[in-house]
């Protein structure tokens, strides 16, 4: 499934967070550098929320720009898969990783 339209007040990551927090069994895998790791507090501290929303960052940094970031988010989607065991997933990248054009989706199918 694609969404077709987004409306939404903030980054796109933070409101597939919003989706991904409002459902049972599905987990969001982001593709994200270091540092845009911080949207989850939104919801613990800000919103003072009881739990993390069920997030799992790529976390990738500078240093791996000189390698495959590819193989790194189809890494961590498949131990996400494999930990959390949710009966969907929903994968996407936060503002900056979508500059380094991986297609989480495409790389979610393979």
């Amino acid at each position: 499934m694609k969404l077709a339209v987004w409306t939404y007040e903030g980054p796109p990551h933070v409101g597939a967070m919003r989706v991904a927090t409002g459902m049972r069994s599905l987990h969001y895998v982001l593709h994200a550098p270091q540092g845009d790791t911080y949207a989850d507090l939104l919801f613990t501290m800000i919103e003072r929320r009881n739990q993390r929303p069920p997030v799992t960052y790529t976390t990738f940094q500078a240093r791996d720009l000189g390698s495959d970031t590819a193989a790194l988010f189809k890494r961590a989607t498949q131990q996400a898969y494999e930990r959390f065991t949710p009966q969907a997933m929903l994968v996407g990248a936060s503002c900056t990783g979508e500059l380094i054009q991986d297609d989480p989706a495409g790389l979610a199918q393979a």
